[in-house]
């Protein structure tokens, strides 16, 4: 199998929408070693080429296989920084330009780590297990009273920021979002880490108590100064924080690691372990033990922790952070293990509103949804609010195909009943959902009947 082959097998997954046929796809093929090739540094989250590949038309006519050392090696060069910056952009650019359209097609996909035919690292490992390593992090429920088993309960704020997991090992952090997508905005805040974890190794013989020392000793890696880090990544307003972190190209300098889980790195990349079985209370006070070793002027800060003994005692916190423009509460019980899905071990209270607003546009997906809708947008008081989520995959297709049409009401003129958790200071919705569409309360379409 060379590039061509491979481009032509991802655009048949792409052109499924059944999760099983991609699957079935994939498996019939993943055993080739240029496919196997390709997956790997496309989806391996510990694969990163530090650079936003450039969009090219070529008109070369090489193709290229897993033997192929000029394009696996500008990879691998890429991969282990052996060139960076400019150098790297113009590297990139003179192999694009050298291959054949396609397979210049799917050199850019590997390099823009997504293969745009809607599979993920847990597609590949479902069908050949342990090819991409993944890592799972704990989400919360919705705060429900009868949760609560014991008090008292740890009340954190929930941070304006964007979720982000720091891996340290080998003098070296590596920065990830919670689906594992590398956040090249903030690795200058790689060496921040490394010295927090030095620091911290250094201090173990501080611990005089013999047993906490050697707990934390091997939740520091042992041997190996390794350690994975929980956290939002924080930067002005939430706008500004998902604008910084998202770019490539330059660094997010002014962003802040606001670290609430510090675990031990074995435990937390292990996809046999669904939980890390050490209770809050023990893994909150390791985190301010290790975070209190950041070098001077670090950006890097523990979460504001605060102690509930009742439900409305948990409700004045929340109001306090809201009051104080924070997203809301996090409610952690403190027996609580870290669970590497949704748990109740965690409980979150936020606010959401619903307004019943008229579409008056549609986009385009990108990746898994290109050619379906990507979103509605809708207006509101006069500000055009991009509605991205809610929409199921056939939704997706439906709705697209509806927008293509033009018919006037089908798409294009509806109310829809839109969720959000607040109002933006420039008139727009901060995460919008679709709900429904809301027919029964338009009345435009009374008094067409």
């Amino acid at each position: 199998m060379n590039s061509y082959d491979a481009l032509a097998v991802l655009n048949q997954i792409a052109d499924t929408n059944s999760r099983t046929e991609k699957e079935e796809i994939l498996e019939r093929v993943i055993g080739d070693p240029m496919m196997k090739q390709v997956v790997k540094y496309a989806y391996d989250p510990f694969v990163t080429f530090g650079l936003t590949p450039p969009k090219v038309e070529t008109e070369g006519t090489l193709q290229f296989d897993a033997d192929n050392r000029v394009v696996w090696g500008l990879l691998d060069a890429l991969k282990d920084r052996a060139i960076t910056g400019g150098s790297a952009q113009q590297h990139v650019l003179d192999t694009l330009l050298g291959l054949a359209p396609d397979a210049a097609e799917l050199l850019w996909r590997i390099l823009s780590k997504d293969l745009r035919c809607g599979i993920t690292a847990k597609t590949v490992n479902k069908v050949l297990p342990g090819t991409i390593p993944t890592f799972d992090v704990m989400l919360a429920h919705k705060f429900e009273e009868k949760r609560i088993k014991a008090w008292p309960v740890a009340v954190e704020p929930k941070y304006d920021g964007v979720r982000n997991i720091a891996l340290a090992r080998d003098g070296a952090a590596q920065f990830f979002s919670r689906t594992g997508k590398p956040f090249p905005a903030v690795e200058h805040l790689g060496p921040h880490v490394v010295a927090m974890l030095d620091n911290a190794r250094a201090a173990l013989g501080t611990i005089e108590d013999e047993e906490k020392r050697a707990l934390y000793r091997e939740w520091l890696g042992g041997d190996e100064a390794r350690l994975a880090l929980d956290s939002e990544v924080v930067s002005g307003s939430f706008n500004k924080t998902v604008g910084d972190v998202r770019r490539k190209s330059e660094s997010a300098t002014d962003a802040e690691l606001m670290v609430f889980e510090a675990l031990p790195y074995e435990a937390f990349l292990n996809n046999d372990l669904n939980e890390i079985p050490i209770n809050y209370a023990a893994r909150r006070a390791f985190l301010d033990w290790v975070v209190k070793q950041a070098p001077k002027g670090a950006p890097i800060r523990t979460s504001n922790r605060y102690f509930a003994n009742s439900h409305s005692e948990i409700m004045q916190f929340y109001e306090n952070f809201q009051a104080a423009g924070l997203e809301g509460a996090m409610v952690k019980p403190l027996a609580g293990a870290y669970h590497k899905k949704r748990s109740h071990q965690w409980l979150k209270i936020k606010g959401e509103e619903t307004e019943d607003l008229r579409i008056v546009g549609a986009f385009e997906g990108s990746g898994k949804y290109e050619g379906q809708l990507g979103g509605i947008i809708v207006d509101r008081e006069g500000v055009q609010v991009r509605v991205g989520g809610g929409f199921s995959d056939q939704q997706r297709i439906e709705f697209w195909d509806a927008y293509n049409r033009g018919v006037e009401n089908e798409l294009i003129g509806r109310l829809i009943e839109v969720e959000y958790h607040e109002v933006t200071p420039d008139g727009s919705l901060r995460h919008p959902r679709f709900v429904r569409f809301r027919d029964d309360k338009d009345d435009r379409l009374k008094e067409a009947a």
